[in-house]
């Protein structure tokens, strides 16, 4: 819960966190991944999986109509370095 609650807060929450869910953008969230993309594979996986799940969230309560990250690709990050 901790390390959710972090993710969102560094990662959707400070990008986003002055913008209306419906004002959101495929851009927008393109623009936030960028700095996620730039962290670990499965940072970048958590913080794409929380993503998708708010804005789906969203639109299955009638939030929004349009769901922004329908489109947002789930390949990302810097992959894991091999131990020897």
């Amino acid at each position: 819960m901790k390390g959710y609650r972090l993710a969102v807060k560094n990662y959707i929450v400070k990008p986003l966190g002055d913008m209306y869910m419906s004002d959101v953008t495929a851009d927008d969230i393109k623009l936030a991944m960028v700095a996620v993309s730039k962290r670990s594979s499965a940072t970048y996986n958590l913080v794409n999986m929380l993503f998708k799940s708010i804005f789906y969230s969203a639109q299955y309560s009638n939030l929004i109509r349009d769901n922004p990250t329908a489109k947002i690709n789930a390949k990302g990050g810097v992959p894991k370095k091999d131990i020897e």
